[in-house]
């Protein structure tokens, strides 16, 4: 064999050796490509169940809130109609505010997530009625239940803000009934 040919050889054993190395490594970025559309697919199922479970929690917890609240609404009302006769024409006032504040916060809260709900029923249902393919309701719904997420892990701070103010002003003007209604008795 002469020169020539020898390097020809040499240098076709060569691109040869580089096309199985390409093959070889086109298979590996096949099964990486492979891998991260499952992790993708994955952590968007994750994603989903996230959602749905902080949907579903706060649905609960604002439905325990209203009944903790119902439930300390009716004791401080009972407890305001027995002693309010017997405190005097300052702390009625201010156990009169302390409730009003309360309440009323209370009720634009509840007026505002109600808005809310509403809005998100509509846009299901807009859903519902104008979806073609299953697939197509599926996408939806799940983007809508993630915008859902979201508005709550955006509220949730002010929905801490709510119960305090709620619930602080109950407790002052229920401090305030109880020194009074202890006074008394014990007079």
């Amino acid at each position: 064999m002469d020169k020539a040919t020898a390097e020809y050889m040499l240098n076709l054993q060569g691109q040869i050796d580089r096309l199985w190395h390409y093959l070889g490594h086109s298979e590996k970025a096949q099964r990486a490509r492979q891998e991260a559309n499952q992790w993708q697919k994955h952590t968007e199922d994750l994603r989903r169940e996230l959602s749905s479970y902080l949907v579903q929690a706060h649905v609960e917890t604002a439905n325990y809130f209203r009944v903790v609240t119902a439930g300390a609404y009716a004791g401080y009302f009972a407890t305001w109609s027995l002693v309010n006769l017997q405190l005097p024409s300052q702390a009625r006032f201010l156990v009169a505010l302390l409730g009003i504040v309360s309440l009323g916060v209370f009720a634009l809260w509840e007026v505002f997530m109600g808005h809310q709900r509403l809005r998100h029923i509509s846009q299901l249902a807009s859903i519902l009625r104008d979806t073609i393919s299953p697939d197509a309701f599926y996408e939806m719904r799940a983007e809508l239940n993630a915008k859902e997420a979201r508005f709550i892990s955006l509220v949730t701070p002010v929905w801490k803000l709510v119960l305090v103010v709620s619930i602080g002003a109950v407790i002052s003007g229920g401090a305030i009934m109880i020194y009074y209604f202890l006074s008394a008795l014990v007079q």
